[in-house]
């Protein structure tokens, strides 16, 4: 697995993301997890994207079909289950936001069953679109987010 962090992705404040902005794709279940799935459904390609902590926000919807764009199938299951932590518990000014975010870190802190998962979604995935050849991923692996790729 290749791996890379540069500094404009530590440095570079997020690109502007349209507040109207209207997803192109669809949520389905797969391994009975929620994924959002964007792009060509008969793709060569296709990219398995691990959304940091904040889950299924519209920047991030918004950047998976602009991955797709390019030809891709892009698939981002929801390994948080509808639960993702919160951005206004990062002030951390009370203890109730502190304990959200260590219970949140409490439940992904073990990173076997989450590879696990990632494998089942995987293996139901690589059926349900068999022209996929080629399967790659992306995730956030910087200082400003933790996602589940970081933990596992």
């Amino acid at each position: 697995m290749t791996t890379h962090s540069s500094k404009a992705c530590c440095e570079t404040p997020p690109a502007a993301f349209a507040e109207d902005y209207a997803a192109k794709g669809t949520y389905e279940m797969y391994a009975d997890l929620e994924c959002y799935i964007t792009g060509p459904r008969d793709a060569k390609t296709a990219i398995f994207f691990l959304y940091d902590v904040f889950g299924f926000q519209p920047p991030t919807i918004q950047g998976a079909d602009i991955l797709s764009s390019k030809g891709c199938l892009v698939v981002m299951p929801d390994f948080f289950e509808g639960k993702p932590i919160k951005l206004e518990w990062f002030a951390r000014d009370t203890k109730e936001k502190k304990q959200h975010i260590a219970t949140f870190m409490e439940r992904i802190a073990d990173p076997k069953p989450h590879i696990e998962r990632v494998h089942k979604v995987l293996g139901d995935l690589k059926q349900a679109f068999p022209s996929v050849e080629k399967w790659g991923s992306v995730g956030c692996k910087c200082r400003y987010y933790i996602c589940l790729y970081c933990w596992s």
